[in-house]
């Protein structure tokens, strides 16, 4: 099955309700996080928006996960049981990672699965502040 995925890494996403719909704002979205030195501990947000889905009684578990350069998982939402509607055009979900612990700088992954099966996957990096020179 074949999906249409964007992943988006941000400073936060904030929901609100309007009406029946959630309306999301995704702040200061970026490809790279800045830290003040590493290892540290860093909060972001990641956004996937799915399209092109067939058959959404077929999804049952979503899973948000953020790895390193090397694969290791620093972050997972763990596997999140989801009943979804029927007949849908796009689907969102947001999560907010707060206070990860990140280890090297680098490249980054943020990946998206859908009952236990990568559908979408993001690179971004992570990079240590340069410090300012005193004159």
């Amino acid at each position: 099955m074949s999906y249409r995925v964007q992943l988006i890494i941000s400073e936060d996403v904030e929901s609100q309700q309007f009406g029946t719909n959630v309306i999301n704002k995704v702040i200061n979205p970026a490809l790279s996080i800045n830290a003040p030195l590493i290892p540290t501990a860093l909060s972001f947000s990641v956004t996937a928006v799915v399209s092109e889905i067939e058959d959404t009684e077929k999804i049952k578990i979503v899973e948000i996960e953020v790895l390193n350069k090397n694969e290791k998982q620093i972050f997972s939402t763990g596997e999140v049981s989801v009943n979804l509607p029927p007949q849908v055009n796009d689907i969102n979900f947001n999560i907010n990672a707060r206070n990860v612990l990140v280890e090297e700088a680098g490249e980054h992954y943020a990946v998206v699965k859908f009952n236990g099966t990568e559908i979408g996957r993001q690179i971004f990096d992570i990079k240590v502040n340069k410090p300012v020179e005193k004159n």
